[in-house]
């Protein structure tokens, strides 16, 4: 059976997961709040950590972390962090990341 990989958002219990469908399991793989997964041109996985709508946090302190994530081993490597706001995706389009962003309505070509 497929194994599946799948975001959260929720701060308390969020995170990226993997859910082997044969046997219901689920693992968590990133905690925290993550949303915008992608596969990337290797086969891994690629999403985006940040600040959403947070209004206690200064404009300043606003960033989105983009984490690589090996479905396989369930190894995880942090990539790059961006000081923008919002982040709510990333995708892999035609040999590049793009990383979208709601404050300033940015979309951002890494």
């Amino acid at each position: 059976m497929a194994k599946y990989l799948f975001t959260s958002s929720a701060e308390q219990v969020g995170g990226v997961f993997l859910l082997d469908s044969a046997t219901g399991e689920t693992k968590q793989l990133l905690a925290g709040s993550y949303r915008g997964l992608t596969e990337g041109p290797d086969g891994a996985f690629y999403v985006v950590s940040g600040t959403r709508n947070r209004q206690d946090v200064p404009l300043t302190d606003h960033r989105a972390v983009i984490y690589r994530v090996h479905p396989g081993t369930g190894d995880t490597r942090k990539l790059a962090e961006h000081p923008v706001g919002d982040a709510h995706d990333i995708r892999w389009i035609d040999g590049n990341f793009y990383l979208i962003a709601s404050l300033g309505n940015q979309i951002l070509r890494l």
